[in-house]
């Protein structure tokens, strides 16, 4: 379970990486010409609301789902390190102004995110797939301490 998310994870910020790194270039002059007027700065938590609306969990894109091999799980936390680095810094000499309107195509959101509300996405995703690791290993380890007694 653990690895699984965490893999999950590392794919969905890779791909945004690499999404990013051709699109933030070519969308910054149409995003200046526009970097005066209102934009949104946070997201609606979309996968708590299909969550609610279709009472099951989203299902992840199949170029999101993990691979069935073992993966060193070390490797892996460097991995999503070097892509969460990388992605700052192709975001990082953006102005706010500029990046709120930087628009992404996200067929799962009802609207297009912005860059700002596509990385505060991001970061809903990631608080939600560690809390459903710490549910899964708190389990564990209350059955460990089930057994132990």
């Amino acid at each position: 379970m653990g690895g699984e998310t965490y893999y999950h994870l590392y794919l969905m910020m890779r791909w945004f990486r690499r999404l990013s790194k051709i699109y933030i270039p070519l969308a910054i002059p149409f995003a200046t010409l526009r970097k005066n007027k209102p934009y949104p700065v946070h997201s609606t938590n979309i996968y708590k609301q299909y969550q609610l609306e279709k009472k099951k969990p989203m299902k992840a894109p199949f170029i999101l789902v993990p691979p069935k091999d073992q993966v060193d799980f070390g490797w892996l936390v460097n991995e999503l390190d070097k892509e969460t680095k990388q992605i700052e810094k192709i975001v990082l000499k953006l102005s706010d102004d500029v990046a709120g309107h930087i628009r992404y195509i996200d067929p799962l959101a009802s609207n297009p995110p912005n860059l700002i509300e596509s990385i505060h996405l991001l970061g809903i995703h990631e608080k939600h797939h560690f809390s459903l690791c710490e549910k899964y290993y708190n389990v564990i380890d209350s059955n460990k301490n089930k057994y132990n007694h």
